[in-house]
């Protein structure tokens, strides 16, 4: 072969693959530079995180997931005035690395916009937002009968773990996450109990069926405190739930989560559920959705609380899940699952779903306010630039923003 030959072969080799990084598209071109092929987001790059939180769950070989899919009829959200916050809303959106915020005032958009590279119709990871819509479900199990009170023992639904830590544990309890039983939750540490579950090997039952991986290693846990009388974060507490709403409803959360909301509210695109080895949802994390969508999540929990359409979660358990509950070592307490702020720092009663990296629903029923935020910190509790703050700054304006509209028409 000739060198004329060869360098038309290179030529035409550069033209392939000019056209094939052009055709991926900007979303497929960042996951290939940025190269997030862990699953230890602790340890990403910026630029490795703002793509795996987007991406995560269309990267084939990233994690399982099961869909939650959308129904055809799309609940409308009308397009308000653009609301006037006094403060440097850029400036926040930036310091705060968000990369999705939707305002819904009286179930309009008030604001709406996205960054670093994200879109309106991706999906953006939720971490500990789930663990709300987990709460929401068992909710959903107790008004279609599954369940018949949070005063139910754990163990009357997860017999594997009667002699454990969890056994005279009620289901509210654990809605409180005061279990009293051992587990560890820090972040970023070389081996938490969040990240060695992933390597529980799956065991069988007496009759031959598979054990969830949660279960089997928390049926060995000691109890460190007597049940609901201290609270400690325990996603173990949440996942324990999800399995206990799964036995109950003899079907997948995901599945449970797009008949009784995800379809019939109106959600505009399909989410997705990451999944552990087992098959089982992560139950304290890992759904995927778009901003919006979340934000109708929150639109949805406002209306069940007035009784506004079909009653899909019990108004006496809903109220209770969005309430306080119990005081954490926080400056927040707990309902079921739910944040509640302290009088303290909002003097009139709002909640809200939360997850590390800056996720949240932060909902204002008197105001008829849900402000969905998604966003990509360099921690995940926002310590480096004071992130967990600002965003108590942001809603406080944009409560004020509010008030002074209201102010203004009256």
């Amino acid at each position: 072969m000739n060198s004329k030959s060869i360098g038309v072969g290179a030529g035409a080799i550069v033209v392939v693959l000019g056209l094939f990084w052009w055709a991926i598209g900007p979303d497929w071109r960042e996951v290939l530079r940025q190269r997030p092929l862990s699953t230890d987001i602790y340890s990403y790059t910026d630029g490795q995180r703002d793509v795996a939180f987007r991406m995560g769950d269309r990267v084939p070989f990233f994690i399982k997931k099961r869909s939650i899919p959308a129904g055809g009829n799309v609940r409308e959200l009308p397009i308000g005035d653009d609301l006037k916050i006094e403060m440097d809303v850029d400036a926040f959106l930036e310091g705060q690395r968000v990369a999705g915020l939707v305002i819904l005032h009286n179930g309009k958009v008030r604001k709406e916009t996205y960054r670093l590279g994200f879109g309106p119709r991706q999906r953006w990871i939720s971490m500990s937002m789930s663990k709300s819509v987990t709460s929401t479900l068992l909710g959903a199990a107790i008004q279609d009968g599954y369940i018949s009170s949070v005063d139910q023992l754990i163990t009357e639904f997860i017999p594997e773990l009667k002699g454990s830590g969890y056994d005279g544990v009620t289901i509210e309890d654990a809605l409180k996450m005061a279990s009293g039983v051992e587990w560890e939750e820090r972040y970023a540490s070389p081996d938490p109990d969040e990240k060695r579950a992933t390597t529980t090997a799956i065991e069988k039952d007496e009759n031959g069926n598979d054990i969830p991986l949660m279960v089997s290693m928390m049926k060995d846990r000691p109890r460190i405190h007597p049940p609901g009388e201290y609270y400690y974060y325990s996603g173990a507490d949440t996942i324990m739930l999800g399995v206990l709403v799964r036995r109950a409803i003899d079907k997948p959360l995901a599945t449970y989560l797009s008949e009784k909301i995800w379809k019939p509210f109106g959600m505009e695109d399909k989410a997705n559920w990451y999944l552990n080895d087992d098959g089982h949802e992560q139950y304290a994390g890992g759904i995927m959705a778009t901003t919006k969508d979340y934000a109708r999540f929150g639109l949805f929990i406002t209306e069940q609380l007035k009784g506004t359409g079909k009653t899909v979660i019990p108004q006496d358990y809903l109220k209770k899940a969005t309430s306080y509950q119990i005081k954490t070592p926080y400056d927040w307490g707990y309902g079921y699952q739910w944040w509640v702020a302290e009088p303290a720092n909002f003097p009139d009663p709002v909640f809200m779903a939360d997850g590390i990296f800056g996720q949240s629903i932060f909902i204002d029923p008197k105001r008829d306010l849900v402000i969905a935020m998604n966003s990509s910190w360099p921690e995940p509790l926002g310590a480096r630039n004071d992130e967990w703050v600002g965003r108590y700054v942001f809603w406080k304006a944009v409560q004020a923003a509010i008030d002074k509209e209201d102010n203004a028409n009256s």
